[in-house]
């Protein structure tokens, strides 16, 4: 699924040796990922110190600056991030050693891979007194956001950002020579390989700027992140317990029996069973799925009357095979007393059916204590197709003519 930044935050404080960065009344759920960049800036010669960040946060950077404008400046810029837990106050106090003024953003971003959240990482200093801070090039994947940093000294004026496809989250904007600056930028990258370096180009020169670089993992199949509709708006899936409801294809609110979790490790499987399909966002109709939807190659999907397993529809531009995926993850079904029709991301998909042995769940206890005589369910009245070959001409044409429509190149579909 695609990553989606929910919120941008940012703040000051005056001289002291701790800020408390505050998501103030924004929401933070469960498994979203929140980005903290923490900049002290000295009014004196004497350096902040690395900054310290609360239980629970990872560091990415901490890198010391001399920021120059009319003498030598120390500061540190430091990037935190960590994935949120289901009772964060939203309230983090970070800290370093030496009294300094301080800037910070927070960021908040939903349908990251919990389990590997960080695809690549860097920096690049500038100590030239140039008027150009650059976020450097890192190795990331389709899919993945790239998120892009820049740290100068305070403007008179905003930051100007090199790349229009990217858009900016935040842009302190200080106005003052005396405060630190921060703009951060965002994209979803539509390729794989080395990203280009990205160029912010500040108000007058400066000395002593850094750029940061950080591409996210997309969370993958009906994985922590995926939208499923419900009665009153959507939830992702890892909320959805047996007794909620949810919203079928066709408008009925049905009752959740059992919500399956299914562990999978890639060292020794095959990778064509496996390994979740990306359905790329409008690859369907227009707007379906609303956002990429990744699910297990045998999950289906309904397509101009007919479930079409999602590995059958693999065409190599719209609808693609995942790679880029950790050694292990999870995939999540969902069980309905009958066999329907769910919208996840918007696409119509099934709810489980037991044509699956529930022992390949981790969860499969849960099921035998609710139902120790089984539960027979009855499969939708609907053509169901497995394989490629299975698919009709008409369909693939009309796959094509969507991946024409969303930008995506036609390619020759993978086996």
């Amino acid at each position: 699924m695609a990553i989606n930044n929910e919120w941008a935050l940012s703040g000051t404080s005056g001289v002291g040796t701790s800020v408390t960065v505050s998501a103030g009344a924004s929401e933070i759920n469960a498994s979203d990922l929140l980005i903290a960049i923490v900049v002290p800036e000295s009014t004196n010669s004497n350096p902040t110190g690395s900054v310290c960040a609360p239980e629970g946060w990872c560091q990415l950077d901490n890198v010391a600056l001399l920021m120059n404008y009319g003498g030598t400046i120390p500061a540190n810029a430091a990037v935190f991030y960590k994935v949120a837990c289901a009772d964060e106050t939203g309230n983090y106090t970070f800290t370093w050693d030496n009294s300094a003024k301080c800037t910070w953003s927070l960021l908040d971003y939903s349908g990251v891979d919990t389990s590997n959240p960080i695809a690549a990482s860097g920096e690049q200093v500038t100590s030239a007194y140039v008027q150009q801070t650059t976020a450097p090039s890192v190795n990331a994947s389709a899919g993945d956001e790239l998120v892009n940093i820049w740290v100068s000294r305070g403007s008179t004026g905003p930051f100007a950002d090199s790349d229009p496809s990217e858009t900016v989250r935040v842009d302190t904007n200080s106005n003052s020579v005396d405060r630190p600056e921060l703009m951060v930028a965002d994209k979803t990258l539509a390729s794989s390989g080395p990203t280009d370096p990205e160029v912010m180009t500040s108000f007058f020169g400066n000395s002593g700027q850094v750029g940061f670089s950080i591409a996210l993992n997309a969370a993958l199949c009906l994985m922590p992140g995926t939208m499923i509709r419900i009665p009153n708006g959507e939830a992702k899936v890892e909320t959805i317990a047996r007794g909620d409801y949810v919203v079928t294809a066709d408008g009925r609110a049905e009752r959740v029996s059992w919500v399956g979790r299914q562990t999978i490790s890639t060292q020794f499987a095959d990778p064509l069973r496996v390994l979740p399909i990306r359905v790329k966002a409008g690859a369907l109709a227009d707007n379906v799925p609303s956002r990429d939807l990744l699910l297990s190659p045998d999950h289906a999907i309904l397509v101009d009357g007919a479930l079409f397993q999602a590995g059958a529809l693999v065409n190599g531009s719209s609808i693609v095979r995942e790679t880029n995926v950790p050694q292990t993850f999870t995939y999540y079904h969902i069980e309905l007393d009958d066999h329907s029709l769910i919208l996840a991301e918007g696409a119509p998909a099934e709810t489980f059916v037991d044509n699956i042995d529930r022992l390949n769940f981790d969860n499969w206890d849960e099921h035998q204590a609710l139902y120790p005589d089984g539960k027979a369910i009855e499969e939708l009245p609907y053509p169901r197709a497995k394989s490629q070959r299975q698919v009709p001409v008409a369909v693939r044409v009309k796959l094509d003519e969507r991946a024409k429509a969303i930008g995506a190149m036609a390619g020759v579909a993978a086996a």
